[in-house]
Formats: structure tokens, sequence, C-alpha cells
């Protein structure tokens, strides 16, 4: 294999444009461009809402103009709506690699529809639509994919592999998670059925595993003969996943707070653009870039002072993932969980990671005691890696309002 495809997982109210720029950002900083490539997919959008709700969906497919367009993945449970998506994203945004439906997020919100999981109950309503969709998507020149399972139950999965066989010719790429509809998330994790799909295809096909991946090496090792490898869980509050960077606590406080800033200026941009979009639902948006975010951001900041902003809500889940290696950052997840203005959040993050420097630095003639416990918890280091760690001591926070992240080359 000359080059995997290293792929994020759509995931709901997760891989948002800011969480997509920060993995891109640090891909492209520290990742393996000649063994591997990098594919994104937007969070999962609502094909029906889409339509008719524009102004408060369309978030979903949007990136910073200086990051990779996504292959956008949406979902629903109305085969008119789904292939009438298709035509209008094509219509208003050629430029994305690719529509990929979704036929395997468990959620009960999403199954209520008929969509997600639920359309395998019907694989043959289901592979109609997959051909409508993928002949939609053919008359703009667009690559049509779909993510999907391996079945509802155990006793299902046979004919989930032979409703795969027959979505091969529609499909440039099919991304399975490897585990069934009642499995959920957890369980074993069949990937021997994905070896065998691929092996029965070959080259006509490019056929992405995802399920139970957890790091980057378990990526390369369970790859065998699959074009790529999807990783969900294990990414979250994790964008060094991809690389075979160990990030320091300088990085993670500089993702931290750059990470915060951007899903403001997110936040912040699409508020603007509202208006427009309900004056006129056919306009067609185009983000700017992430320099440009965090500008936006800062020029505006005190007039949001005291103000509830969802981004705040949202970021949360994304800011307890990245604390949830240092032991100390318990008091400081129950003093956010109960601020919601976004320049206070800024602030108990300043404070609590000046001093944790300082608790590092009191510490630095005892660096093999509880601190690299504290700082390093989940990297699994061994003792001789740790001891080729720059010294604590040349850990120092810098605190500044923005980030100059120029990066104007978004090639893969």
């Amino acid at each position: 294999m000359s080059s995997l495809l290293c792929c994020l997982a759509p995931m709901d109210w997760f891989t948002d444009a800011a969480c997509r720029s920060i993995f891109f950002r640090i891909r492209k900083q520290y990742g393996n461009h000649t063994k591997t490539q990098y594919k994104m997919r937007t969070e999962f959008m609502n094909a029906d809402g889409y339509l008719r709700q524009p102004s408060r969906i369309v978030h979903h497919l949007l990136s910073c103009s200086d990051t990779p367009y996504p292959i956008v993945q949406i979902y629903g449970g109305n085969r008119e709506t789904l292939v009438e998506a298709c035509h209008d994203i094509c219509r208003k945004y050629p430029f994305f690699p690719g529509i990929e439906l979704n036929i395997w997020c468990p959620s009960p919100s999403v199954m209520s529809c008929e969509a997600g999981a639920g359309m395998m109950k019907d694989k043959a309503k289901t592979l109609e639509t997959v051909k409508q969709m993928s002949e939609a998507c053919a008359t703009y020149g667009m690559p049509f994919s779909i993510k999907t399972r391996l079945g509802l139950t155990s006793n299902d999965k046979q004919d989930q592999i032979d409703f795969i066989h027959r979505a091969v010719p529609y499909c440039s790429m099919i991304s399975v998670h490897a585990r069934t509809f009642k499995q959920g998330h957890s369980g074993d994790v069949d990937r021997e059925t994905l070896y065998q799909i691929k092996e029965h295809f070959g080259d006509t096909i490019t056929l992405i595993g995802n399920g139970g991946i957890t790091s980057r090496d378990d990526m390369r090792s369970k790859a065998k003969n699959l074009d790529g490898i999807m990783i969900a869980q294990a990414a979250i509050a994790n964008p060094w996943i991809f690389t075979p960077h160990i990030p320091t606590p300088q990085d993670r406080y500089d993702i931290i707070k750059d990470h915060f800033l951007l899903m403001l200026g997110q936040e912040h941009w699409m508020n603007e653009q509202k208006k427009i979009l309900t004056d006129d639902p056919t306009s067609v948006l185009m983000m700017p870039s992430t320099d440009e975010l965090r500008s936006r951001w800062v020029a505006v900041k005190q007039s949001y002072a005291d103000q509830k902003l969802f981004s705040v809500l949202e970021y949360r889940k994304h800011l307890f993932g990245y604390l949830k290696t240092l032991v100390w950052a318990k008091d400081l997840k129950v003093k956010l969980a109960t601020i919601t203005d976004p320049n206070h959040v800024s602030d108990a993050l300043d404070e609590f990671f000046c001093k944790l420097s300082v608790i590092e630095m009191n510490l630095s003639n005892r660096w093999e005691s509880p601190i690299k416990k504290i700082l390093h918890r989940s990297t699994n280091l061994s003792h001789t890696q740790y001891s080729n760690q720059k010294h604590p001591h040349h850990f120092r926070i810098h605190l500044h309002e923005s980030s100059s992240y120029t990066e104007t080359d978004t090639s893969l």
C-alpha cells in the first residue's frame, strides 16, 4: 500500500469548520505526507433542514478558506429531498471533493425519520436511493460515496454485506463501521469482513475501515489491505492522533485557546450571514480564513460581554476532552460549567495554565515525580521517552489574543 487514507470521521456538533481547521493545521505541521493522505468530512447535515432552512443548517458544510474542503455528508429519510440536496450542493459548491450518504448513525433522533442506520431496514429502497443520488452527483462530475455499518444485528450481517456489494457500482468510496447497529460504538470490531470485501473488489472500490482505532500505530497495523482508516471517538480533543507528534503542555495550551477563538469567530461570522440567507436562501456563503475569523472576533469581543453564545456551550465538550489528562483540571471544569461569558472563559483558561506553569517550575528538580503523570498521562510514553523530553522549566505560557497561523498552501 503506497498511501493510506487517514480520515477524520463526521461527528455531529464536533467536526465543524473550526475543528477541521485545527486538525488540518496539526496534520500539515507534523504528519507524514508521503505515506498517508488526509481526508475530512463535514458534520453530517440533514438534507431536509438544508433545503428548508439553510440559514440554520448551512454552517455544517462551510469551511475556512485556508482549509481543504471536506466531503459533505448528508442524511435523511426522504429520497426526493436527498436527491434534491445533491443537486443543490453540486450547483452551489462544485469545489467540494464529494457528497456522502450517512447510512450508519445510530442516534435515535436520526433513525426516527428512517435515516442513518435506519436506512438498513429496507435495503432495496436504500439501494435505489443510493443509485439516484449517485446519478444526481454524476451529472455535475461530483464523486458520491456512502458510510454504513455491518448490518442492524449479527443476523443481518450477510444481507448487509450483499447490500454493500450491490452499492459498489454507484460509489467512488465506501466507509464501513465494522460493527452492527446493535453494537453501537462498543463491542468486537469485525475487520476480517472488511478485508474480504476489499479482496473481492480490489481496486474497483476505495474501502475505508472504521471502528475501534485508537492511535496512529493502531491505524497502520489494522489497515492491512484497506485503502484507508477512519477515526472518530479517539480523535475527540486529540488533533495529534494522525501524526507522530507528542504534544507538549505549550502545544495543548495553544490549541485549547486557538480552538476556542476559532469557534467564537465562526459563530460571530455566521450571525452576520444569517440575514443574507434569510433574505435570499439561494445565496452561496464562503467562510473567510482562520486568520480573519480570529481578527473579527478580537475586534468585537467586548461587545459580547455577558452574552450567552452557543459556541461557549459547544466548546465545553472539546475543552473537557483536552483537559481530561490533567489531574488538577477538576476545579477548572466545575468553574467553566457555570461561565457563559466568552471573555471570562478565556481568562479562566489563562489563569489555570499560568498556575500550571508555576507548578511545573517548582517541580522541575523532581521531574520523575508527580508532574510527569499529571501532564502526560495520556501519551503512554516510556521512561526513556520521558527523559528525552525537554525539562518542564522550558514550558512557559505565552498569553496572546490570537495566534497567527498563515498557511495558504492547502494541499494534502
